[in-house]
């Protein structure tokens, strides 16, 4: 079941349209660009953010892609501008790392509020019992939200009626990788400024973290449809190449 949601009516609908339907087995919502972005969004004219949340009870994963510049075709640039710019160096100022860190914490912020909306439409235990797959995007493409049959029944298990802005979030792990020219060249494109955000509940054990983690289940296809989002599931590959990470621990909040 596909459906658009005016942002005007997103707790109506969220509270009583779907209660009219009793056998619904996938759900894709669609919110307006706005919604949910309380910190505002960093996309414009001249950048760009995609990102992927997985929740359960909880956040499982964000995944966030984004560039300060739009990106283009390799051919769209002079040979030897090219070759001046490939060997800039990859390493953030504190500014820089700062809108990074911004653009994140705008990213989870939109995802725990579709979290928040999701638990609204389930919130009765005889609410959809045949649902096993949804998504909340929105309508700019920017973001998305994506639970499977697992993750709701867990959700199932510990929801309750209570009416929550957002979820909150426990301590979280962030690996942050940066390049500040990445050339792309199965889809022929240049992404300035690119960078690469992995989000995960931070472990119980710190020391264990970099023994056990892995982000190979993150080099799969993040970004679905047109030709444009190919090249981003390109960047997410590309960008672990031979290239260190930032680690970033952060409280529950």
């Amino acid at each position: 079941m596909n459906l658009d949601v005016n942002e005007d009516s997103v707790p109506h609908f969220a509270r009583e349209v779907l209660k009219n339907f009793s056998k619904i087995n996938s759900l894709h919502i669609q919110l307006p660009p706005s919604h949910g972005d309380g910190l505002g969004s960093p996309n414009s004219t001249d950048s760009l953010l995609k990102w992927k949340a997985e929740f359960g009870r909880e956040l499982k994963s964000c995944v966030l892609l984004g560039e300060a510049m739009s990106f283009y075709k390799i051919s769209s640039i002079h040979e030897d501008e090219h070759h001046k710019i490939s060997h800039d160096e990859s390493n953030l100022t504190g500014d820089e790392l700062k809108l990074r860190t911004a653009w994140m914490i705008s990213c989870l912020f939109a995802a725990s509020t579709r979290h928040c909306l999701l638990k609204q439409i389930i919130s009765n235990s005889t609410d959809h019992p045949m649902l096993r797959s949804v998504v909340i995007g929105d309508a700019s493409k920017q973001g998305r939200v994506c639970m499977g049959e697992e993750q709701l029944e867990e959700l199932r298990a510990c929801v309750n009626s209570s009416m929550e802005i957002r979820t909150r979030f426990p301590a979280l792990w962030v690996k942050l990788w940066y390049v500040s020219v990445l050339e792309l060249p199965d889809s022929g494109h240049v992404m300035p400024r690119a960078t690469r955000i992995i989000v995960r509940p931070a472990p119980a054990d710190p020391s264990l973290e970099m023994e056990t983690d892995s982000d190979g289940d993150f080099l799969e296809a993040v970004f679905h449809g047109e030709e444009e989002e190919e090249a981003f599931n390109e960047a997410m590959r590309e960008m672990v190449k031979d290239i260190k990470p930032y680690i970033i621990g952060i409280n529950s909040f």
